[in-house]
């Protein structure tokens, strides 16, 4: 019901008619093409929260140059990006994206900033108060980073590459390679010792992440090129597993190419209507910002099909207003 909602959101932010059937159209093509939201995700939510401050964004004209929306309305999309960071942390560089638009145009747009704030400040803070180095709301960047680009990965399949990383990982630390944080005052005394482990933990994945960039760039840059095509391919669906199939493995497979079609379409048609401003909002720069995150660091197939999701809708949210 939470990604239904999100799409309600969206095909509302519509102003052609016309533009709504293919809205629906495009759920359908969701519906069949993924295997991941029939299930509790955060993902999920996520969906739901940007669907309804897309909404906001494209319905009242948020983020126009020219224009500015009552103070409620900022305030609502601000929390739901807030929200959305919280729930998932791969949503940051497009809320990121989002606070530095509403600086440049700071008299119209404070209570955004206000309010994501608000929302999403303690957390922050709290997270910098316990970690060591910059934490917004994930403590696994260095992990997942470490894990698509580590020397393992040269001669090993991902799995036992993995497996190598973090033994790898525990022989640094008990061979003595290990900083001594001094203890964070919200931290509890019985949690010292864990914290330090985890705190180096982050640390010597950071390092080994950094190692393997230096040693080999270009198996690096290629890496990324493989987690990018990895995407566009799809998972294609296996009948008694995990997630299973929504139609057949053929057909399923068909539908999230025919997704990533209408993204495509729909992110050069947003694209060409849109008139890049630099303080004026952009589905083809917000597609950007939140695909980035899963090319640097680690792909994941139900993320990316939200970056499609928000491209597809871009484009026909543009159908009649081609600034926003």
């Amino acid at each position: 019901m939470l990604t239904y909602g999100g799409f309600g959101f969206l095909i509302a932010a519509i102003a052609q008619p016309w533009g709504r059937y293919i809205g629906i159209a495009v759920v359908a093509l969701f519906v069949v093409g993924t295997h991941y939201y029939f299930q509790i995700r955060p993902e999920s939510l996520v969906l739901l929260l940007l669907g309804a401050a897309i909404f906001l964004i494209v319905k009242y004209r948020l983020f126009s140059v020219g224009t500015q929306g009552q103070p409620s309305r900022y305030v609502l999309c601000g929390a739901l990006f807030a929200m959305a960071c919280l729930t998932h942390a791969f949503v940051a560089v497009l809320a990121i994206y989002l606070v530095i638009l509403a600086l440049l145009r700071i008299r119209y747009r404070f209570h955004f900033v206000v309010a994501f704030a608000l929302i999403a400040g303690p957390y922050v803070a709290a997270q910098a108060m316990i970690h060591n180095g910059v934490v917004l709301f994930a403590t696994t960047a260095e992990e997942n980073l470490a894990r698509n680009n580590n020397v393992f990965l040269r001669n090993h399949e991902r799995p036992q590459a993995d497996e190598l990383l973090f033994a790898e990982m525990e022989r640094r630390y008990k061979a003595g390679d290990k900083v001594t944080y001094p203890r964070p005052m919200l931290l509890p005394q019985g949690r010292y010792e864990q914290w330090l482990h985890d705190e180096n933990k982050r640390r010597i994945f950071k390092e080994m992440a950094m190692e393997e960039v230096r040693a080999d760039p270009a198996g690096v840059a290629i890496r990324a090129m493989q987690r990018a095509t990895g995407l566009i391919g799809g998972e294609g669906c296996v009948p008694g597993q995990r997630y299973g199939c929504n139609v057949s493995p053929k057909l399923d497979l068909m539908a999230f190419y025919g997704l990533e079609l209408m993204a495509l379409i729909g992110l050069i048609y947003a694209a060409r209507s849109e008139r890049i401003r630099v303080s004026s909002f952009s589905f083809a720069i917000a597609c950007v910002a939140l695909l980035a995150p899963m090319i640097v660091t680690q792909a994941v197939e139900r993320q990316f099909v939200i970056v499609l999701v928000l491209a597809s809708f871009g484009g026909l949210a543009r159908l009649k207003s081609p600034r926003t």
